[in-house]
């Protein structure tokens, strides 16, 4: 599933869209899509898992499973820690088939944070495949520390970049609402706390021209007057229809990231249920924590014989 996550991630980043997403996706059926499929295949797999689980547990101990009551549900346990990373790859496919996206320009911002979290998360998942295949327990060194500092420096990123991911009129300074009376307004803050928010006001506003952004044509603003949808008043303006999508594809990238996060703190489930699986199933030491075999020295018996033929 590495290939598929590395895949959804750099194409989210280089905007790489569906023109038009193919209705075996929306209706969940098999599709040619290979990222689709990667997911789907995991999610899919409980069934087969239980079938070989049942013929598992009858087979008697040969090869590598020389060992009785061998932990074949071990195995499962993986296999469901690894589907639950596999939604998360499906939820952010789902950002990259949605029709509302977040402007290039919005993306570029965290392009090498997000790059680096796609890479080292796949890269995770590829050594977990290959330890399994070898039956190789972990090694001493910790698995996530580099997914882990990649996503620290993700979401520093974000903390010092809030602003892209929110609309700033709503950070306009005497743009509160006012309550029933009209005194004093309404929120969270008290009037000490709304007054150190004031004057720790964000400058980025200054750098930020949300208007600038255009509403793609095929978002559909047409249906949003009131002939087409009911729901929405008839006074409503192109303007307030642009501050909507504007709002919404900003939420977009916010969505992408959060889920690439959520991505990242299930692989601590993943690596914990393999580390159990190795100790259970007595996977070999890697490599590196193999004691060297020592090689016995020729006695004085072996010397005489290899001299003999020698002569001979």
């Amino acid at each position: 599933m590495f290939n598929f996550f590395a895949d959804i991630v750099n194409n989210y980043i280089n905007c790489i869209e569906y023109k038009t997403v193919p209705s075996k996706i929306l209706s969940y059926e098999a599709s040619d899509d290979p990222v689709y499929n990667g997911y789907r295949s995991a999610v899919e797999s409980t069934s087969k898992e239980d079938a070989l689980m049942g013929f598992a547990v009858w087979e008697p101990p040969h090869g590598h499973y020389k060992m009785f009551k061998y932990p074949w549900k071990n195995y499962v346990k993986v296999s469901g820690a690894l589907r639950h990373c596999a939604f998360m790859v499906m939820a952010l496919h789902g950002c990259i088939l949605s029709e509302i996206q977040a402007p290039a320009e919005k993306r570029h911002v965290f392009r090498i944070e997000l790059q680096r979290v796609g890479s080292e998360g796949a890269k995770v998942l590829r050594d977990l495949g290959n330890k399994l295949k070898k039956m190789e327990k972990l090694g001493r060194e910790d698995l996530l520390h580099e997914v882990h500092e990649a996503t620290e420096e993700l979401q520093q990123k974000i903390d010092k970049k809030s602003y892209i991911l929110v609309n700033s009129e709503s950070w306009e300074i005497g743009n509160h609402p006012r309550d029933e009376e009209g005194d004093h307004p309404q929120g969270l803050f008290n009037m000490d706390e709304e007054r150190k928010f004031l004057e720790h006001k964000s400058l980025s506003e200054a750098e930020l021209d949300l208007r600038s952004v255009e509403v793609p044509q095929n978002w559909g603003i047409g249906n949003l007057t009131s002939g087409n949808n009911p729901a929405v008043p008839a006074a409503i303006s192109l303007e307030n229809v642009s501050k909507t999508y504007e709002s919404a594809s900003a939420l977009s990238l916010t969505t992408f990231t959060s889920l690439l996060i959520e991505f990242v703190a299930r692989l601590q489930n993943l690596v914990d249920s393999f580390e159990e699986l190795g100790e259970k199933a007595n996977f070999v030491d890697p490599p590196e924590q193999q004691e060297p075999v020592a090689v016995p020295s020729d006695g004085f018996w072996t010397r005489l014989l290899n001299c003999l033929k020698f002569w001979d």
